[in-house]
C-alpha cells in the first residue's frame, strides 16, 4: 500500500554577497537580486510490489520532490543490514529495487532520501518474503571463497544466485524448463535461453528477473551455448547455419545437412555488425571421418564458447572438433588454430590432448583456461600458455576432482580475482574454485546429481554495481 509521510516545506533564502569593492559598480550599486530559493523537499508515499520471477525480489515505487536519488536499507532478524544503490529520482518518481532478501523472512524496508550527504529515512514498509520452489537443491558450501561475492548457477529447470553460505538470493523458473544457459553481462542485465512462439532466442532479464526484450542472432538459428552482451549492449552470440552437404564422397550421405556455427557481432539495435562464418575457413577434413557415416544432420563444429584476447582477436571453442580458434574480426581471418585434426601448435600437456572442452575464457595475455570435458573421467580444468611466435601451447594449471567427476557435455569455467578460477563439471554436480597452483580453495554442495551447466561469480545484484564501463 502507499504510505504518505510528508515533510515539512522547506524553503531556504541565503544572502548572496558581491565582493566588488563596496559594492558599487560604474552605473551606481550593484542590485543582486533575490536568492535563488531551495527546492522544496516533499515525500509522497512509496508502493512495494513483489517480483513476478522470484520471492527474493521487490520494486519500489518512490514519490519524492526535491531530493536527486532514493536508497533502500533492507533490515530482518540475524542479518547485517544491508543499503542498496542510490536510484534516481527523476519527475517526481523513483522505481528502487530491494535484492537479494532471503525466503521465508520478515523484512523492514527503509525509504531513504539522498541528497549528497544528506541522508533522510523518512518511512519504513513492513515486508515478508515466501518460500523458494522445490526445483532450487539445498545448497551449501565448503572453504574459502574467491571474494564477497555471488555466484550464479544455471539449471535445467531455471537459474538461481547463491551467496558464499549457499543461500539462496535470487532465481527465475524458465517457462521452457529443459535446459538453461543463465549468464551475467557487463551491461547489468541477465540472459536465459528458451523458446518463446518456436523461436529459440534469449530472455534478456533486468536485476529483479523480469523479461525485458528477446535477443539473438540476426537471420540464423540462435544457438544455446553462449551470447556475450558488452557494456553499451552490442552483443557476440553463435548461431546455427546449416548447409545442404553430398557428404557420400567421405562415406556419408548424399542428401545430409552440415551445420556450422557462425560467431555474430549485433548491435544494441539489433543490427549485424560482422559474421565469422567457419564454412568459409574450414574443411570437411576437419572432422572425425567415423562421425560422418549414418549421420543425416552433421554438427561439424558445435560451437560453444566465445572469448576475447587481450589484442583484439576473438577466440572461440568448437567442441566437435575438439579446437580453439582465434581470428581476427578486423580483417574476417583466422589467426591460428589450437587442437583437432588441424592443430598448428606444438601441444606440451603431459596429461592428454583436450577434447570436447567447454566454458573458454581469456585469463590474462598469452592465456586461456577452460573445461576440458575428455572421451573419459575424469574431466579437467585447464590453462594454456599460448606462445604466438613460437606456435606452442603449454599445460600450466591442471585441476581434477577429487572424486574424478567427470562430464561428457556441458560445464564452464570463470576467471576470478588473484588469479583463481572457478570451473563447473557440468553433469557431474560439481563447482569448485582453485587457487593459481591449481588447489581447491572454496566448493559449494549439494549439487550431487544435478546439471549445472554454468557458473560464474558476480559483485553484485544490483545492475549499476555490476556495469561495465
Amino acid at each position: 500500500m502507499i504510505r504518505k509521510h510528508p515533510l515539512p516545506r522547506l524553503l531556504i533564502w541565503a544572502p548572496v554577497l558581491l565582493a566588488i569593492g563596496c559594492g558599487d559598480g560604474p552605473f551606481g550599486p550593484i542590485d543582486p537580486g533575490p536568492p535563488e530559493p531551495q527546492p522544496e523537499r516533499t515525500y509522497d508515499g512509496a508502493l512495494l510490489t513483489p517480483s513476478s520471477a522470484n520471492v527474493n525480489s521487490a520494486a519500489i515505487d518512490v514519490a519524492a520532490m526535491g531530493y536527486p536519488a532514493v536508497r533502500l536499507r533492507l533490515r530482518t532478524a540475524g542479518e547485517p543490514d544491508d543499503t542498496t544503490p542510490p536510484y534516481p529520482i527523476v519527475g517526481g518518481h523513483a522505481e528502487a529495487s530491494a535484492l537479494g532478501m532471503l525466503a521465508e523472512h520478515d523484512y523492514s524496508i527503509d525509504v531513504l532520501l539522498v541528497d549528497g550527504a544528506t541522508i533522510d529515512s523518512v518511512d519504513t514498509i513492513e515486508h515478508a518474503t515466501g518460500p523458494l520452489p522445490d526445483w532450487i537443491p539445498d545448497v551449501g558450501a565448503n572453504g574459502e571463497p574467491a571474494d564477497d561475492g555471488l555466484i550464479g548457477l544455471a539449471h535445467p529447470i531455471g537459474a538461481f544466485i547463491v551467496d558464499n553460505q549457499g543461500r539462496v538470493r535470487w532465481y527465475v523458473t524458465s517457462e521452457d524448463p529443459v535446459l538453461n544457459n543463465f549468464m551475467a553481462h557487463p551491461s547489468g542485465e541477465y540472459t536465459l535461453f528458451g523458446t518463446a512462439d518456436g523461436i529459440r532466442q534469449y530472455r534478456l532479464l533486468d536485476e529483479r528477473g523480469e523479461v525485458l526484450r528477446r535477443i539473438g542472432c540476426v537471420g540464423r538459428g540462435t544457438r544455446f551455448h553462449e551470447i556475450r552482451i558488452m557494456a553499451g549492449g552490442d552483443y557476440w552470440a553463435m548461431c546455427d547455419h546449416p548447409i545442404p552437404t553430398d557428404l557420400s564422397a567421405l562415406g556419408g550421405l548424399p542428401d545430409a545437412v552440415v551445420t556450422w556455427t557462425t560467431i555474430q557481432h549485433v548491435s544494441a539495435g539489433g543490427s549485424l555488425l560482422f559474421e565469422f562464418d567457419p564454412s568459409e575457413h574450414f574443411s570437411l577434413d576437419d572432422i572425425d571421418p567415423a562421425t560422418i557415416p549414418g549421420t543425416t544432420n552433421l554438427n561439424i563444429t558445435h560451437g560453444n564458447a566465445i572469448a576475447f584476447d587481450t589484442d583484439g582477436g576473438v577466440l572461440a571453442s568448437w567442441r566437435s572438433l575438439n579446437e580453439i580458434t582465434k581470428f581476427d574480426p578486423e580483417a574476417n581471418e583466422v589467426m591460428w588454430r589450437l587442437g583437432g585434426r588441424a592443430n598448428q601448435f606444438t601441444i606440451d600437456d603431459p596429461t592428454r590432448t583436450f577434447a570436447r572442452q567447454h566454458g573458454l575464457r581469456v585469463v590474462g595475455p598469452g592465456e586461456i583456461q577452460f573445461l576440458d570435458n575428455g572421451m573419459s573421467a575424469p574431466s579437467r580444468l585447464v590453462h594454456y600458455m599460448i606462445d604466438e611466435q613460437a606456435m606452442t601451447a603449454t599445460l600450466t594449471l591442471e585441476y581434477v576432482d577429487a572424486a574424478g567427476a567427470f562430464t561428457f557435455v556441458g560445464g564452464t569455467t570463470d576467471v576470478l580475482a588473484a588469479g583463481r578460477s572457478m570451473v563447473s563439471f557440468g553433469m557431474a554436480g560439481k563447482v569448485a574454485e582453485v587457487d593459481a597452483s591449481g588447489s581447491k580453495t572454496f566448493e559449494l554442495t549439494g549439487l550431487e546429481g544435478e546439471y549445472i551447466f554454468r557458473s560464474f561469480r558476480i559483485p553484485s545484484l544490483y545492475a549499476s554495481e555490476r556495469r561495465g564501463p
